[in-house]
């Protein structure tokens, strides 16, 4: 439908209703697009790593500070905000919980799943999935964290360090929550609900029963929480999963990072499949091999209507232009893309994880605010013609590339691996040398932030000219 850039790189993600699109960008900025039309921006007063959530004409912001906020989609009016008391200062880089279910804003504050009134930042109800414990700020982290399950009026979370509950959302009760765990230390990091009403849940394992090093973790539980069975997956080295899906035969498909069968670079997509009781079908690597700072992540997967896959995370150092680029990766029901592929010796081992049910605490705590805003008119959007992945157009040998592009302070200079060490100048909008350096392939890093805000020019002796916006 449209395509555009909104002057900065996307950080903890993007929202939508249809109309109205919200951005957090990685200066912190929210920004909201109507048809693709830049409407309005403002800065986050805390950082966010959860995606916004737009809806009813409302944008809702969970930050990292435990604090929920609501906007008025069409002119970012900040609506009302809401926190907990007492909450934990130190939190998680990772996505968290943020969802409707009904006429209820669902959110996760620390181990807790809160409900609100969207219209009004009212609690309405405040569970809890698991407590802290431990001696020290990092083992008492308990943050929930994405993705969720849901089935109608039930939702299911997972918090940080193994913890899996579930909660009516309707009526804001608990239904159950757990502990799993082995000799070692887990992390999950997705459930899903089965098709026979039970979970599956992803992540990874220190366990000192696994073929070493740590491996992704599978557990599959009846729809009461019961293991039914607990597989780990990898090779002697590290290897995570990120994200499960139930597959249409019945089985499981995984998919994240290895180390332990990447091909010379640090990390290679991971995929692996098997069947409705987690024993292996196949595994596949994806990625690159021509640096060992080559480094591609599998962040997400999905059953196509063809019986294949489709598959996405991030390129580092890799495919695509500058040093971080989406990765998108296309197979069939085995696995094959046709490129950049391997098929990995995985290792399988089964585990008999220890269950056990935290004590809960109960609290409803919070207060709301409806503070002042200050509302930016932000930039003029600009349209764009993405490439994701490996160009289909490949630059010529001597381009230069350069990333991020506006840039506030240090930008990524890219050449070709092939070209040799040469000088360059960096000339202001009327042709003053600004700017003078050397450029080394693949890739030297310059310092612009003593630079006005304002449109420059990279230039080197062949003749080889490359624009770079400067914005502080």
């Amino acid at each position: 439908l449209w395509r555009t850039s909104v002057g900065a790189p996307v950080g903890a993600g993007a929202g939508s209703d249809g109309r109205h699109a919200a951005i957090i960008t990685r200066a912190n900025e929210l920004v909201v697009l109507d048809g693709g039309r830049e409407v309005w921006r403002q800065p986050l007063g805390a950082v966010a790593y959860t995606a916004p959530l737009v809806a009813g004409a409302r944008v809702f912001v969970a930050a990292a500070d435990r604090s929920i906020t609501a906007f008025d989609a069409g002119n970012g009016r900040r609506l009302w905000s809401y926190t907990r008391p007492g909450e934990q200062i130190l939190a998680l880089r990772q996505a968290g919980v943020l969802l409707p279910v009904g006429d209820t804003l669902v959110s996760g504050l620390s181990g807790r799943l809160v409900g609100l009134n969207p219209q009004n930042g009212s609690l309405r109800w405040d569970v809890a999935i698991a407590n802290p414990r431990g001696t020290n700020d990092i083992e008492r982290l308990v943050d929930l964290v994405g993705s969720v399950s849901r089935e109608g009026d039930v939702v299911c979370a997972r918090a940080f360090q193994a913890a899996v509950g579930c909660v009516n959302a309707a009526r804001g009760a608990v239904q159950w929550t757990k502990a799993y765990g082995v000799p070692g230390s887990e992390d999950g990091v997705t459930v899903k609900q089965t098709t026979d009403g039970g979970y599956i849940m992803g992540g990874s394992s220190e366990n000192i029963l696994g073929p070493t090093g740590e491996d992704m973790c599978l557990i599959r539980t009846n729809a009461q929480g019961d293991t039914l069975w607990a597989k780990l997956y990898g090779g002697p080295l590290t290897d995570e999963c990120y994200e499960v899906v139930q597959t249409p035969d019945g089985g499981f498909v995984l998919c994240g990072k290895s180390f332990s069968f990447s091909n010379e670079g640090d990390y290679d997509v991971y995929v692996v499949k098997t069947d409705a009781n987690g024993a292996l079908e196949w595994s596949k690597t994806y990625g690159g091999s021509t640096t060992s700072s080559h480094n591609e992540i599998g962040r997400s997967i999905d059953n196509t209507s063809d019986g294949g896959y489709v598959i996405t995370g991030e390129s580092l150092f890799g495919f695509g232009v500058g040093f971080k680029n989406m990765y998108l990766i296309k197979t069939d029901g085995a696995g094959n893309s046709g490129c950049n592929e391997a098929t990995p010796a995985t290792v399988t081992t089964s585990l008999l994880p220890q269950v056990t049910l935290p004590v809960l605490n109960t609290s409803t705590g919070g207060s709301v605010s409806a503070p002042a805003t200050i509302v930016g008119a932000g930039t003029t959007p600009t349209d764009l013609c993405l490439t994701l992945g490996v160009p289909l157009e490949v630059p010529p040998t001597d381009a230069i590339l350069l990333y991020p592009n506006p840039v506030q302070d240090q930008v990524v200079i890219r050449m070709s691996a092939s070209a040799r060490s040469i000088p360059y100048t960096l000339h202001d909008a009327i042709g003053r040398v600004v700017l003078r350096g050397i450029l080394s392939a693949p890739l030297s890093v310059a310092d612009v932030s003593a630079l006005q805000s304002g449109t420059y020019f990279l230039r080197t002796p062949a003749g080889v000219t490359s624009p770079l916006i400067i914005q502080h």
